[in-house]
């Protein structure tokens, strides 16, 4: 994969992450009271295995 193709996808992975991390928190505000502890414990989860995908991807594209 050229450097060029590299950014590309890692910029798109990053534009996917923060579209997820958005919907969620858009979710977990509209959840509110007793649900927003739970929907915040989600919203962490999903972003550290946002942030795992991307590094793995980031590895990937290196290799």
């Amino acid at each position: 994969m050229s450097s060029n193709q590299q950014q590309n996808a890692n910029r798109n992975q990053q534009q996917q992450n923060q579209n997820q991390n958005q919907q969620n928190q858009n979710a977990a505000q509209q959840l509110g009271g007793a649900g927003s502890n739970q929907a915040a414990q989600n919203l962490a989860g999903q972003q550290q295995k946002n942030q795992q995908n991307q590094q793995q991807q980031n590895q990937q594209n290196q290799q």
